[in-house]
């Protein structure tokens, strides 16, 4: 990871991004969201960015090790097994607590395929939107002040190793997610390296962050399944008054 040079949007503070993997401060990036979620943003200038553990997604949050994909993950008395064999590997065990640690991060997550993915609008929800950003945008939308480093780093799709370590795990996914294009964003509490505030009872699923949407965002594409007549109201309102550019999806999807 390097430092963002100082006059970098004044980011210099409190803002770190990976460095050699094809990423920079001007890398477009995207995130598919829910429109009722999206308005809160849009309204109320808040963000929420939840913990890592509370992804839906079981292979996500859950040690590497424990997943048995594709049959299914582990059950919780073959996660005991797993840990009682690991205790005698010093190495496994420490690093199966600390990515167990990691998953308290406050993370956000983006992509840098940022032309529509019909897979992405077909999750069950015809009521979605995708934002448009870039990694600057997304950083510069929060205060400086926000009490957590931001650190941006793009997802390296590989097999999981025993000899990964937990901090180097953070940044790695299963080959069979590549498709996403991840790029990542954790909230830190430390400056030299990745680590997790200490939840209490008013943020221990997650954390909204004020923020400036227009800032943030620099053009909403509405989903393709929404109603023609629903999505010119969104668009109206969105680009009329928040003042966010928004467009109908490009996508021509059948209706047989």
């Amino acid at each position: 990871m390097k430092l963002m040079k100082q006059g970098d949007n004044d980011l210099s503070g409190f803002f770190r991004i990976m460095e050699d993997v094809g990423i920079s401060y001007d890398t477009k990036i995207c995130q598919y969201l829910d429109i009722k979620y999206l308005l809160g943003i849009v309204k109320n200038k808040k963000y929420y960015v939840k913990r890592k553990k509370k992804f839906p997604d079981i292979r996500e949050k859950d040690f590497p090790l424990f997943q048995k994909f594709p049959i299914r993950p582990a059950n919780d008395e073959e996660k005991k097994m797993v840990i009682r064999s690991a205790q005698q590997e010093g190495e496994l065990y420490n690093s199966i607590k600390r990515y167990q640690e990691l998953s308290e991060l406050l993370t956000s997550c983006w992509s840098i395929r940022t032309s529509e993915n019909i897979l992405m609008w077909d999750r069950g929800d015809s009521c979605r939107a995708c934002i448009q950003s870039s990694i600057g945008d997304f950083v510069s939308s929060f205060d400086s002040r926000i009490g957590f480093y931001i650190w941006c780093g793009k997802i390296l799709y590989d097999h999981f190793s025993k000899e990964m370590n937990a901090e180097h795990k953070i940044w790695f996914k299963e080959p069979y997610y590549s498709d996403e294009r991840e790029i990542r964003f954790y909230f830190s509490t430390h400056f030299d390296k990745v680590v997790p505030d200490s939840p209490n009872e008013d943020n221990k699923e997650g954390v909204y962050f004020k923020i400036n949407p227009q800032t943030m965002i620099r053009q909403i594409i509405l989903s393709p399944y929404v109603d023609k007549e629903c999505a010119s109201t969104l668009r109206e309102s969105f680009s009329n008054q928040y003042n966010i550019q928004t467009t109908f999806s490009g996508l021509e999807l059948s209706r047989k």
